[in-house]
């Protein structure tokens, strides 16, 4: 049950969204589908396989601050697992710029 609400609490992390647009839409959303389903994957939230596309048809079409994005990519990598568990690292936040 968990899982389900890590996944929500980390897809609204990104959401709202402030910034200036910088970067192919469609690269930021990959890279940060790719980032945070290997950060899934690493604590057990969800499978690469179910978590990625979930996250990619989330973020389809957005923009991204490339430097949000890069700080949120690098702290996934490393994050706690409870953190991840129960979302996302704050610098993931505002990270689309929609």
């Amino acid at each position: 049950m968990w899982a389900a609400a890590a996944i929500v609490a980390a897809l609204g992390a990104w959401a709202t969204g402030c910034g200036s647009d910088s970067g192919s839409a469609a690269n930021g959303c990959a890279e940060f589908a790719d980032g945070l389903a290997n950060a899934w994957v690493r604590c057990n939230v969800q499978p690469y396989a179910t978590g990625e596309p979930l996250v990619e048809k989330q973020c389809a079409g957005g923009s991204f601050d490339s430097g949000k994005l890069d700080a949120c990519l690098n702290d996934l990598k490393t994050a706690d697992c409870s953190v991840v568990q129960s979302g996302a690292p704050p610098s993931c936040q505002n990270i689309e710029t929609k």
